[in-house]
């Protein structure tokens, strides 16, 4: 069984569920195991990034807006140091 025979709404949750978990196991340390950049925070970068960084809207975007934002600002801060040149590209 995949994502395919769920609905949309069933989609989104599974997404929400997924990201509230990521959001748990960061907690408040600044990277995924604590003040050291490991590839967890790369992927989780990349995933949360084409979420929060897309012009458009959808639930995923809005729950990380709204309920996970250390996910956001870990997502912020990996940008800020490993991919510099992408915040002018980003802040349009």
């Amino acid at each position: 069984m995949g994502l395919g025979i769920l609905n949309k709404n069933d989609v989104y949750a599974c997404g929400i569920e997924g990201i509230l978990s990521l959001s748990l196991i960061l907690g408040t340390q600044p990277y995924f195991f604590g003040d050291k950049v490991s590839l967890t925070d790369v992927s989780v970068y990349a995933q949360v990034a084409s979420l929060i960084y897309t012009p458009w809207q959808c639930p995923l975007k809005d729950s990380l807006s709204n309920d996970y934002t250390n996910l956001v600002d870990h997502t912020t801060r990996m940008g800020s140091t490993y991919f510099p040149e992408l915040k002018p590209a980003l802040t349009n």
